[in-house]
């Protein structure tokens, strides 16, 4: 269907004659409806976040009580969807079909993946029972009981007599809100999928 126009003409013998120019009017259709085909063409060929997609992303773990940052990830991190996925499962799913630039925040309980805070994993000891650097807050130490068993406690409190450290998982009782900034998204190679990882890539 195309309207016509109506063109406005100066004869020889001064006079003006009135036509209806359709060819133009089909030219210009036609042309839109190739630029609106191929601005739709360009939505669909955007990658999203699915099975075998190499993805990389920052994200924040902030206290929802609080506000306070918890975890910071200012560096990109590279990830294989469903191959190596690298946060719980509930925040994975929700990256699902995401583009590059998009911003998500998921709530997030920590009890629900780390179990409620055991306050029989904080202990205080003298300072001085400590090898010196473990001495500083945000420090590792890595134990194991008589089963063989091994636990991560963290420094939580120096002093200038005593130092604290816990076994809890530092999300453990809190409720959080991941932030997540996707940054990228590719097809992931078959050796990033064998390998169910990124592969580092030594310069030539």
């Amino acid at each position: 269907f195309f309207i016509a126009c109506v063109a406005r003409r100066k004869m020889a013998n001064g006079s003006v004659a009135l036509s209806l120019d359709w060819t133009r009017q089909r030219k210009s259709r036609f042309l839109g409806r190739q630029s609106f085909d191929l601005s739709r063409a360009t939505v669909k060929m955007k990658d999203t976040i699915q099975n075998n997609k190499y993805v990389e992303l920052k994200y924040k773990v902030v206290d929802e009580k609080t506000g306070t940052v918890l975890v910071g990830v200012d560096f990109p991190i590279g990830y294989i969807h469903g191959a190596n996925d690298i946060l719980a499962p509930a925040i994975m799913e929700e990256l699902e079909g995401k583009i590059v630039g998009e911003v998500i925040s998921v709530p997030f309980d920590g009890d629900q993946i780390y179990g409620p805070r055991d306050e029989s994993l904080v202990y205080t000891d003298s300072i001085g029972n400590v090898p010196e650097e473990y001495r500083e807050l945000g420090a590792t130490i890595l134990t194991e009981n008589e089963k063989g068993e091994q636990r991560s406690f963290i420094v939580t409190r120096v002093d200038d007599k005593t130092l604290t450290v816990d076994g809890n998982n530092p999300l453990s009782g809190r409720k959080v809100v991941f932030n997540l900034d996707v940054l990228t998204i590719r097809d992931a190679t078959a050796e990033e999928i064998d390998a169910g990882g990124p592969i580092n890539v030594e310069p030539e």
